[in-house]
């Protein structure tokens, strides 16, 4: 079963007592020693139920992640109403509140100040009016943590990206490349910090180390060059704890459960599905990097074991 025909709901409703044993079209739920602990169908992201028997109720809020705030415009002129206020490199050219680039060069649009904060993560959109370019045009990895086509998608394209970019990750940049013939005609592009609800952020950002709350994928994204970078929540109890815990992606390294008084309780370092338990003295519970690494997670549920 793939990892992303896990969905919301729950297996075990109120009162059950017992853990679901194998059906037709059912994935295997993997505990921390890489053996099947448990067995869940296609469609379910939580094994354990509203009162379900020895288990007290969710712990956590925004389990999820489907829970972001979109915050204010951080480009001034996202209109294009000022042109001095944009970098307009070769091919683009700036007028009637829009930017338009024709073919035959290479180069970025750049807003010409400081506007985003390095590590954030920020919501990108832009209206792209016409393209009939041969070529390529993206949000760029000179601003952003890698670069995001969105050539020939004509009406508002979006994304998800962290201000981390090697040339300029302090100003929203886009880049038009490899294109020898043709216009991009662009309205408006815009930039907005967002962040995860009911989650604090745990470590510093840089350029190195940041959270992407990706609302494509409902994931959170954790990467880190070596430094704590994570998120954590304080669920108001301490003691034995049931996890379940959905990795979609992990391009390198591995993440944790931890906290600061206990330290790592449990890593993951493999996309999958993982339950088991853990002991706490501490109530504010870290889901961080454990050393360098670029990994998403899905979904982290929480039960008091009574």
């Amino acid at each position: 079963m793939g990892i992303d025909s896990l969905k919301k709901g729950s297996l075990i409703g109120p009162g059950s007592s017992a853990m679901i044993g194998l059906l037709h079209g059912i994935g295997a739920l993997i505990g921390p020693d890489g053996g099947p602990q448990c067995c869940v169908p296609a469609g379910i992201k939580s094994l354990i139920g509203p009162g379900a028997r020895g288990m007290g109720p969710q712990l956590l809020l925004n389990p999820e992640f489907t829970l972001r705030t979109i915050g204010a415009e951080a480009i001034p002129d996202s209109g294009f109403d000022s042109p001095a206020a944009w970098g307009a490199g070769g091919n683009w050219a700036i007028a009637s509140s829009q930017a338009t680039h024709t073919g035959g060069a290479s180069s970025n649009l750049t807003y010409g100040s400081d506007v985003l904060t390095i590590g954030h993560c920020y919501l990108l959109s832009v209206d792209l009016i016409t393209y009939t370019e041969d070529g390529d045009i993206e949000f760029s990895g000179r601003a952003y943590d890698g670069n995001r086509s969105f050539s020939g998608a004509t009406g508002i394209n979006t994304a998800y990206a962290a201000a981390t970019g090697g040339s300029s990750p302090t100003r929203p940049t886009i880049r038009d490349k490899n294109s020898t013939t043709g216009t991009a005609v662009i309205d408006d592009f815009s930039n907005k910090e967002v962040t995860l609800n009911n989650w604090a952020v745990v470590g510093t950002r840089g350029l190195t180390e940041f959270l992407i709350y990706d609302g494509d994928t409902d994931n959170v994204r954790i990467v880190s060059g070596g430094p704590d970078i994570g998120i954590s929540q304080d669920i108001g109890v301490t003691g034995s704890l049931y996890y379940e815990v959905i990795i979609d992606e992990v391009d390198s390294g591995a993440i944790e459960i931890a906290t600061a008084t206990d330290g790592s309780l449990v890593t993951f370092s493999s996309p999958g599905a993982y339950s088991g338990n853990i002991t706490t003295t501490d109530s504010t519970i870290i889901l961080q990097s454990q050393g360098a690494c670029d990994v998403g997670a899905d979904t982290i549920n929480l039960y008091k074991v009574l």
